[in-house]
């Protein structure tokens, strides 16, 4: 039996917001949404956050095009979050949310420039950021969503710069706060 699917090019971001909490395991097998909208500096807030296996927060952000601007919104709205863990964290007592530990982010959008997907992986290694890109898709059974998850690595052995090959991950204690300033420093 063949299923045709065919794209709907203009969703609402609330259609897609309750299909990605509905199915909130596509992203992370532990991950539990317990809330929405939270808030932020300026207007752009998290549509979903959710708790994963490791009680870390994780703030969602749904778009529905990519833009310039989203990186900006990404570290804007990381640095709110971590900055009011603690109310947030009282917000939702049942959830155990850790409070020493960054949150992580997870944004959704139909597509991203290559460009931002390099700016990511400098990000990473004090957020964790994972992008997902999503077709809308519907037939005569209904709407559903098709998921895809972004590869970001930079692959070093791929640039010709001499010492490039002998970069090595560091990896940060979860335990390690950031402070606005030092994101601020990182984009100077």
């Amino acid at each position: 039996m063949a299923f045709i699917l065919k794209r709907v090019e203009s969703p609402s971001k609330e259609e897609i917001k309750k299909l990605i909490a509905e199915n909130c395991t596509i992203l992370d097998k532990h991950l539990g949404i317990i809330g929405g909208s939270l808030g932020t500096r300026g207007k752009v807030k998290w549509d979903l956050v959710g708790v994963d296996k490791d009680k870390r927060m994780v703030l969602i952000g749904v778009e529905l095009h990519y833009t310039d601007k989203m990186l900006y919104h990404l570290v804007n709205r990381v640095d709110w979050a971590w900055e009011h863990i603690d109310n947030i964290a009282g917000m939702y007592p049942s959830c155990g949310i850790n409070k020493d530990q960054m949150p992580r982010a997870i944004i959704i959008a139909p597509s991203y420039a290559p460009s931002f997907k390099k700016s990511i992986t400098y990000l990473t290694y004090r957020i964790r950021v994972n992008l997902f890109t999503y077709a809308y898709l519907e037939n005569d059974a209904g709407k559903g969503i098709f998921l895809e998850p972004v590869e970001t690595r930079v692959r070093y052995e791929h640039i010709p710069k001499g010492d490039s090959k002998d970069v090595q991950s560091v990896e940060i204690p979860h335990s390690t706060k950031v402070t606005t300033e030092e994101i601020m420093e990182f984009f100077n």
